[in-house]
């Protein structure tokens, strides 16, 4: 597989520093840098999961794929070329991550394949609760069979369960599925999933959410498609 895993997500937004005080005060996240008008923010001691991009809507920047060494970045580069697809500017703020490029995929959505991600050593200052990982994302899809054929045989992801021919879970590595697609003749994303540690921190970050008067739209529940 060329893909390792997905590392991180960027969103634009039209107020960044209102977005990134929400994701340090109530989801938990630090800030790790700010680089010209954009917000990166950590959970772990990876540089960042997640980046705020200032924008006049809200929407995905892009998606990081993180593939295992430098050998895979040029094996990404090769297929894509070999499939005639143009390669996109990554001249956008995305520090702590090593050499990257960018395409897109078959629903225009942004992919940002990179090698590696810088750690840092400084302490997480303590919070309520904190997610542990980026997890997963979904996107609505206006040709499920295009978009699969894309992920699965030119970037070597595999499905693992689909419902229906309406809902596919894909996977890269060990975990259940890294991204899902919903056929909906639309194009743009539905979720993106901040993993936590176990039933427990849900539990707290409910009781935080709660606390600080934001709703829960959904759950807590489960999908029986990957247990999670």
């Amino acid at each position: 597989m060329h893909i390792k895993r997905l590392g991180q997500v960027g969103i634009t937004v039209p107020d960044v520093e209102r977005v990134a005080a929400f994701y340090e005060q109530i989801v938990g996240l630090e800030i790790s840098e700010r680089v010209d008008g954009a917000v990166f923010l950590r959970c772990n001691t990876e540089h960042h999961c997640l980046g705020l991009y200032p924008g006049s809507r809200r929407g995905l920047h892009h998606l990081g794929l993180e593939v295992h060494d430098q050998t895979a970045l040029e094996s990404v580069q090769k297929t894509l070329t070999e499939h005639r697809l143009e390669p996109e500017s990554d001249e956008f703020s995305h520090p702590g991550i090593g050499q990257s490029l960018c395409y897109r995929d078959p629903d225009g959505n942004l992919l940002e394949f990179y090698e590696g991600m810088q750690h840092i050593d400084r302490t997480l200052v303590p919070r309520e609760t904190r997610p542990i990982k980026f997890g997963h994302i979904t996107f609505h899809t206006i040709d499920m069979e295009r978009s699969l054929a894309f992920y699965t045989n030119l970037l070597g992801f595999r499905i693992s369960d689909t419902v229906d021919n309406v809902v596919t879970w894909i996977r890269c590595n060990q975990d259940h599925h890294g991204i899902a697609f919903l056929e909906d003749g639309q194009s743009k994303v539905n979720h993106y999933c901040l993993d936590l540690a176990d039933w427990q921190a849900i539990k707290v970050i409910c009781d935080h959410l709660t606390r600080n008067h934001v709703p829960i739209i959904y759950g807590p529940s489960r999908h029986g498609p990957g247990d999670n």
